[in-house]
């Protein structure tokens, strides 16, 4: 199984930003970092569309 570190995930999900905006017409998007239970760490968007706001988590 192949690694790919911190840094390399948030720059591809950051570089992916603009197009996301445009393809699903969103008012923000941004990518976060958070600390869950144990041992487990996600990282995730955080987009708002129409006025709501979601967020979507990934385990790491």
């Amino acid at each position: 199984m192949d690694f790919i570190s911190r840094e390399a995930i948030i720059r591809e999900m950051t570089e992916s930003l603009p197009s996301m905006i445009d393809q699903y017409e969103l008012e923000d998007i941004a990518v976060f970092e958070e600390e869950g239970e144990d041992d487990r760490y996600y990282f995730g968007f955080t987009i708002r569309k129409n006025g709501d706001v979601y967020m979507i988590h990934q385990p790491f």
